[in-house]
């Protein structure tokens, strides 16, 4: 699910529901949903009923709200069972070359993971952004916080990984704040906290048992 070229949906655009998708048959072979608009939620939400139980990876654009993000995981059913959630928007610069749109940390980044309604979810992976007017020590106990919610809510996960993206300090402080070793949640260890292409700090947490 995505814009047309060229395409910028107005603000407060509603997301539109193709009645055609009403009658198309389950895809049974379907290995990926991406739904890379800002106004794709309802869309995406039709294609989500018919797909497998078994997805190996689920693509959220970064500027679709929580809430259409529950709408989707919840038609997919509880019974389901999804390889990568990841929750960033792609786009092309110069050439082929592929840059990132990020989540903003003070815009639900780390909302509604969390249901009985939703399917296992084993790896999930988030681009967050984090606004210049955020003192750095409060972006990072907002990470923390996001980071131990996740882990702690969303069933059969494996690994979180963060990708923060902020200023030299704030960069600073996630790495001097949430260190490799840190435990987070009840059951995860912070296991990787890298420098990754110089503007971000990669964090991956695990599940110890």
């Amino acid at each position: 699910v995505r814009n047309a070229f060229g395409f910028v949906p107005p603000p407060n655009t509603p997301s539109p529901r193709p009645a055609i998708i009403d009658h198309l048959q389950p895809f049974p072979t379907a290995r990926q949903l991406q739904v890379l608009s800002s106004v794709g939620g309802a869309t995406a939400r039709l294609l989500a009923e018919k797909m497998p139980k078994k997805v190996e990876s689920l693509w959220f654009d970064s500027a679709l709200s929580a809430d259409e993000r529950r709408n989707v995981l919840e038609a997919l059913g509880t019974e389901g069972e999804m390889e990568t959630v990841t929750v960033a928007r792609p786009f092309r610069w110069q050439g082929s070359s592929f840059h990132w749109y990020a989540v903003s940390l003070t815009d639900g980044a780390f909302d509604g993971w969390s249901s009985n309604s939703y399917p296992s979810i084993y790896n999930l992976e988030i681009l967050v952004k984090v606004p210049d007017e955020l003192e750095p020590s409060a972006a990072v106990e907002r990470i923390r916080s996001g980071i131990s919610s996740i882990v702690d809510g969303v069933r059969g996960l494996r690994s979180l990984t963060l990708v923060v993206r902020g200023s030299d300090a704030t960069r600073a402080a996630v790495r001097q704040l949430l260190p490799i070793g840190t435990e987070v949640g009840s059951n995860f260890t912070i296991e990787k906290g890298e420098i990754y292409r110089t503007s971000t700090v990669r964090l991956t947490a695990t599940r110890r048992s």
